[in-house]
């Protein structure tokens, strides 16, 4: 069985990977060798932070009797842990290196774990500590190499693990074709966009979806269970694309924020858990218009 894996990366930087199991080893990180030094990571046993979130309870004391009334339920941000023994022929190399991977003034991190079955990430991470040095004697090593325990710890402002992107591509050429139950729907596969089509999302929480139209067309896309709509306030003409993306907030018109695009009642909808319901209804499309959704499923654990 492959030892799952924590692969860190920051924004525009090779990635570091550590195999996370119970016999430490040792990692060679040749993507970070620079001249003649070489850093390699040894992951010890006791990584913390990959299971469930604590959750932060919000509650009030009832008017006309004991105990309190439950008025808030939310997971507040994971803390991830990993001990790692820093090992190489310099030392003072390695420790910048590893400060100019992970500062927190470069932007958000994210950490990949893959157990060889599922591959699941946090996402808008940032380092919290754990590289602050310690000189003592019992942290240099000796030469040719050197080495140092520490342990790295995160901060993943949002506390969900995201499966890997799923998405559904809607043929709109055929827009005046009813979607048939008749036809078995793939995930990997083209639906017809003039009809209902039913989405099945998996984990632990609603996934937030991004929708990408490609003109020409008009229409909308209706969220059958709660009636929310994705409503284009205007035809689009070939080759514009309008992404609605209900995870990032935004509303983009050929990669520039527009939410003009968009009707007042329309709403950056999320699909349940489960199996969603999308009925498609587009007018003026050829063969080059398409709607593509795709989403992530949310996880509590790893």
């Amino acid at each position: 069985m492959t030892a799952p894996t924590l692969t860190i990366v920051a924004n525009g930087e090779p990635a570091l990977a550590l195999v996370l199991d119970d016999t430490p080893r040792l990692l060679t990180q040749t993507d970070v060798v620079q001249a003649t030094h070489v850093l390699s990571l040894m992951v010890l046993p006791g990584a913390v932070g990959f299971d469930m979130p604590t959750p932060s309870l919000t509650s009030a004391p009832v008017t006309d009797g004991d105990g309190e009334d439950l008025s808030a339920a939310r997971y507040g941000p994971r803390d991830v842990a990993i001990p790692v023994l820093i090992e190489s022929d310099a030392m003072r190399f390695a420790v910048r290196l590893l400060a100019h991977r992970l500062n927190v003034r470069k932007g958000d991190l994210s950490l990949t774990f893959d157990d060889g079955t599922q591959v699941r990430t946090l996402t808008h991470v940032r380092y919290l500590g754990g590289l602050e040095g310690n000189e003592a004697s019992d942290q240099a090593g000796f030469d040719p190499l050197e080495w140092r325990t520490v342990v790295m710890s995160f901060r993943a402002f949002d506390p969900w693990w995201y499966g890997a992107t799923a998405s559904v591509v809607t043929d709109l050429a055929g827009a005046g074709t009813a979607w048939s139950a008749a036809t078995a729907w793939s995930a990997a596969s083209a639906w017809d966009g003039a009809g209902t089509t039913s989405i099945y999302v998996d984990g632990d929480a609603a996934a937030r979806p991004r929708a990408t139209f490609v003109g020409p067309g008009s229409g909308v896309v209706t969220h059958v269970a709660s009636g929310q709509t994705w409503t284009l306030a205007r035809a689009l003409t070939a080759g514009e694309t309008v992404v609605v993306d209900a995870a990032a907030g935004t509303v983009t018109l050929n990669g520039v924020q527009n939410w003009s695009v968009l009707t007042l009642s329309s709403t950056l909808f999320s699909l349940d858990p489960g199996v969603n319901q999308l009925a498609v209804a587009m007018a003026g499309t050829t063969g080059a218009s398409s709607l593509t959704v795709s989403w992530n499923e949310r996880w509590l654990t790893a």
